[in-house]
């Protein structure tokens, strides 16, 4: 798996799985260089003390912030993406659409500078070009298939598993009592050659920022806007999107009940 795809499949699972927070928002106002809060440890520990007790208060533990991300059915978004690479002088840029749906399909659409899409699903990796369509097959592929499995883990909340492959630490600010910042730091190979560390900072329930650090000094900068945590996806738009082909008996192009209303899927992953 070459660095190009390492870094579009990290960037499109953890986008997909943070925008979760953002809850329709817009992104705060820039703040002027050098005047961005450190993130430092909260003496306290309990954000709730300052006047965030309310619905978009920061969460106060990390186990509180994978419950926000663990609650996630379907998700769209708008983002853009700086890379900050050693040989060029300016970064590389685009932007585009980011689509994500229970049991674990997610799509990226490139909209600039030049269009493309790449889509995971359960059992395969798709990426479309121009001209051809990649398709790898995930059970066919460990390294690949633990790469994504691991990626799954972050959006789905799945701190237990996580552990395995990072050290994370969850830190408050003591300065922004709205700002929180999580820092995930792999252990084990492949992520080890793919990926640095990965941070996440935040304000209130909305994640402002994604910082993909690689060993070689390469960065990539991600900022989400008008993220949509309660998007519903026609039958039609699973198909275009997902690549999903399967219908309900019903004929219907409802999405599955949120975790615990004994909502079904079929053999192929997609809602009945």
């Amino acid at each position: 798996m070459n660095a190009y795809l390492s870094r579009s499949l990290l960037a499109t699972s953890l986008l997909l799985s943070f925008g979760v927070a953002q809850e329709e928002q817009q992104p705060p106002k820039p703040k002027k260089a050098g005047t961005e809060p450190a993130i430092q440890a909260d003496p306290e520990g309990v954000s709730g003390k300052h006047d965030l007790d309310g619905a978009n208060a920061r969460p106060a533990t990390k186990e509180s912030l994978f419950r926000v991300f663990a609650a996630i059915q379907s998700l769209s978004a708008d983002y853009t993406e700086n890379k900050y690479l050693s040989l060029l002088a300016v970064p590389l840029k685009s932007k585009g659409k980011l689509h994500y749906m229970q049991p674990g399909y997610l799509s990226r659409i490139v909209a600039s500078p030049e269009r493309s899409k790449l889509t995971i699903t359960k059992s395969e990796l798709r990426i479309a070009g121009k001209d051809k369509e990649e398709v790898i097959d995930l059970r066919q592929s460990d390294r690949v298939r633990l790469f994504v499995t691991s990626l799954v883990q972050v959006f789905q909340g799945d701190e237990k598993s996580l552990t395995q492959h990072y050290r994370i630490r969850y830190t408050l600010s003591a300065v922004d009592h709205h700002t929180w910042q999580l820092e995930l730091n792999p252990i084990k190979k492949p992520l080890t050659q793919i990926m640095k560390k990965l941070l996440l900072v935040g304000q209130g329930k909305a994640v402002t920022r994604i910082e993909l650090h690689e060993p070689n000094g390469d960065r990539t900068i991600t900022k989400i806007f008008k993220a949509n945590p309660k998007r519903i996806f026609t039958v039609e738009e699973q198909k275009d999107i997902f690549g999903i082909t399967a219908k309900s008996k019903s004929g219907s192009d409802k999405q599955p009940k949120p975790k615990g209303t004994g909502a079904k899927t079929n053999k192929a992953g997609a809602p009945r």
